[in-house]
């Protein structure tokens, strides 16, 4: 593989590495020229639009719905709650006071009992 073909995809791919690429391909007869792609995605569309159309609507009703019943709300609400729950120190460290001393008073009940 040369290395105008090499690509390292931990990096950013630019269009113009795309672009390179693209044309080593149609160079190499890899890949079908531009026309017959946009061609082929232009007849894909036209067979399945309505089964697209369908898809977008029935997305857009799902999304309306989520919003009008306040599921993201709720949900929102409850990650906020459990990020404070992990995050609250303060509160956790009364907590575990609390309960020693509720310990200790335990203790203390049960030794003069």
């Amino acid at each position: 593989m040369s290395s105008q073909t090499k690509f390292d995809f931990d990096d950013k791919i630019r269009p113009s590495d795309l672009r390179a690429h693209a044309h080593v391909l149609l160079e190499m007869g890899l890949m079908p020229p531009l026309e017959k792609v946009l061609a082929a995605v232009a007849d894909a569309r036209l067979k399945h639009r309505d089964e697209i159309v369908r898809a977008r609507v029935t997305k857009k009703q799902d999304e309306a719905k989520r919003r009008e019943s306040g599921e993201d709300k709720r949900e929102f609400e409850e990650i906020l709650k459990q990020d404070w729950l992990e995050f609250d120190l303060c509160s956790q460290a009364i907590q575990v006071s609390y309960d020693s001393v509720r310990g200790a008073r335990g203790q203390i009940r049960s030794i003069l009992d």
